[in-house]
């Protein structure tokens, strides 16, 4: 919107400084033809004339300068907003995603604590069974023992 506005005054600008320079040749072709007739009377009005259409020219030509400055403040100030916008989401999802890191870091120690748990009770379980074992290891030779000491004390006739 601001750029289409711009646009327009730079128009009218262009136009007005079209219109400047159309009287400006107008006025030294009439400056140049009273000069060539030496009309000495006029001089001064052709000269007070002659500085002010060369005032008017600068002041057009300051207006446009303003007009193109104006501009080029506007896209700068509209690049600023947009540069900040991306700089806004940026560090939103920096934030985001910092939170994300520290989260995961939280769920990770809970997971290697409980793989920790689950090593220990593994363990355990491992220790449970070797004992087993080797109780029933154990209860096995005793078995074979008692037999073997009956066999012997008592012999089957």
């Amino acid at each position: 919107m601001r750029d289409a506005e711009a646009e327009v005054s730079m128009n009218e600008l262009r136009q007005r400084i079209a219109d400047l320079n159309r009287e400006w040749q107008l006025h030294d072709k009439k400056c140049k033809t009273r000069r060539e007739n030496n009309h000495l009377n006029d001089d001064t009005y052709d000269l007070i004339a002659h500085e002010l259409v060369s005032l008017k020219m600068r002041e057009a030509q300051t207006d446009c300068d303003n007009k193109f400055l104006s501009k080029q403040i506007m896209d700068l100030e509209t690049q600023k907003q947009v540069v900040y916008n991306q700089i806004k989401r940026q560090d939103d999802e920096i934030h985001r995603l910092r939170l994300e890191l520290e989260q995961c870091r939280i769920r990770e120690n809970e997971l290697r604590i409980q793989l920790h748990d689950i090593k220990n009770q593994m363990h355990d379980g491992e220790l449970k069974v070797k004992k087993n074992i080797s109780f029933c290891f154990f209860l096995k030779n005793f078995s074979l023992a008692k037999r073997r000491f009956n066999d012997v004390t008592y012999p089957r006739s």
